[in-house]
């Protein structure tokens, strides 16, 4: 009985590999498209680098494809988000994943919780206690954004709402005091912030909208079940810590780039 089991283990792990194999293949044929969304996906150095980048970069090595992240590419996220929803062979990345989206694709992660907030100059003195107060401000968002969709969901009045093609617009716009309040995932807020030239410190969150957002590779909803399966699997491996090793591949990648809790503005 054990000679038995022990032949239809290494059954399985041939008819898997086989399996992974030609998928890896499949995958190969796949259009990955990501954001300007630092520290998880951004353009630096002359390549892409970030959280999901190397993860899925890590994931594309584990199945055998032959793409790498000069394969990937950073568009403008209402631009991205278009072609993931109506063409074939797309992966866009990071998304969250919504009541609103979730029919729109097919899902691999979660890749790290995320948080969305309402984010005001601090010299402005802005405070809001509830959702019912946020319709007296102006609010800038990034176009197609799930801060956008997160506006829409609760009642926010659109003609309150500004999007843009960008975070760093609404930065900016904080700054001239050209919108009230700009409502995005907080750490790439912060990240966004610095970049600009700005200190993160003068800004703050004056109320939380959603918190431990699950953030996905978003598949096209006619992408076979089995490769989805297969960068599912990809994924959860890295997440598995091995014996006698401090962290998992998924915490070592993740540690890259986020040297704090992934919190709000302080």
């Amino acid at each position: 009985m054990h000679k038995i089991n022990r032949m239809a283990i290494i059954v399985l792990m041939i008819v898997f590999t086989f399996i992974q194999e030609i998928k890896a293949q499949d995958a190969d044929h796949l259009e990955l498209m990501t954001e300007h969304f630092p520290p998880f996906n951004f353009y630096s150095d002359g390549k892409l680098q970030g959280i999901s980048v190397d993860l899925l970069e890590r994931i594309l090595e584990m199945i055998g494809s032959k793409l790498t992240r000069e394969d990937m590419q950073l568009l403008p996220w209402a631009r991205a988000y278009r072609n993931a929803l109506g063409k074939e062979n797309t992966v866009l990345f990071m998304t969250n994943r919504n009541e609103l989206r979730e029919n729109l694709f097919k899902w691999v992660g979660p890749i790290i919780p995320t948080e969305y907030g309402l984010i005001a100059k601090k010299d402005r003195g802005i405070r809001v206690s509830s959702r019912s107060e946020i319709n007296q401000y102006k609010i800038g968002v990034v176009s197609k954004d799930y801060g956008e969709q997160l506006l829409e969901t609760i009642g926010v009045d659109p003609a309150n709402v500004e999007p843009v093609s960008t975070g760093e617009i609404n930065v900016h716009k904080l700054n001239r005091h050209r919108i009230d309040l700009w409502n995005y995932e907080v750490t790439v807020a912060a990240w966004i912030i610095s970049q600009a030239g700005f200190d993160p410190d003068d800004y703050e969150v004056v109320f939380m909208l959603k918190q431990d957002i699950g953030s996905y590779y978003a598949f096209h909803r006619d992408t076979d079940d089995a490769i989805v399966t297969v960068f599912q699997g990809a994924l959860d491996r890295l997440k598995v810590q091995e014996e006698g090793k401090p962290l998992s591949e998924f915490e070592s990648i993740v540690n890259r780039y986020v040297k704090r809790p992934i919190g709000p503005l302080q």
